[in-house]
């Protein structure tokens, strides 16, 4: 629920209540990638806003959320699933909205790698890991 309602305030351009929707909804995870995609859209709606210092701090909780991801712990499963390629894309774009163009080159580089390396035959939303 929470990741809908940041998702629809993000697109109005309001990231302060996307964050908050995204801050909230990580007080529910447990397992999958709810975390991952909650904590990489607040890692980007932080950097949209113009606070690098809580985007650093979402990221690397969106970065230990993917290092410990795994598709079969999934609670988000289908299409609202987080996979890492996509959450790499996330971060790429937070980095990018920050001003820091090589960070974000090498985030986006390593989620095409992670796009690139998901077996044909599973899902494009299917969790790496």
């Amino acid at each position: 629920m929470r990741a809908t309602q940041h998702t629809a305030a993000f697109w109005q351009d309001d990231y302060v209540t996307a964050g908050e929707y995204a801050a909230d909804g990580l007080h529910y995870t447990a397992t999958g990638s709810a975390e991952l995609y909650l904590a990489s859209a607040l890692a980007l709606d932080h950097a949209r806003a113009g606070d690098k210092d809580r985007e650093s701090v979402a990221l690397h909780r969106a970065q230990d959320a993917a290092s410990t991801v795994r598709r079969a712990d999934d609670e988000l499963a289908g299409p609202f699933s987080c996979s890492v390629d996509r959450a790499g894309s996330l971060w790429a774009d937070a980095r990018l909205a920050l001003g820091e163009t090589d960070e974000a080159l090498a985030f986006a580089d390593r989620a095409v790698a992670a796009f690139e390396a998901t077996p044909a035959h599973q899902p494009i939303w299917a969790v790496s890991g």
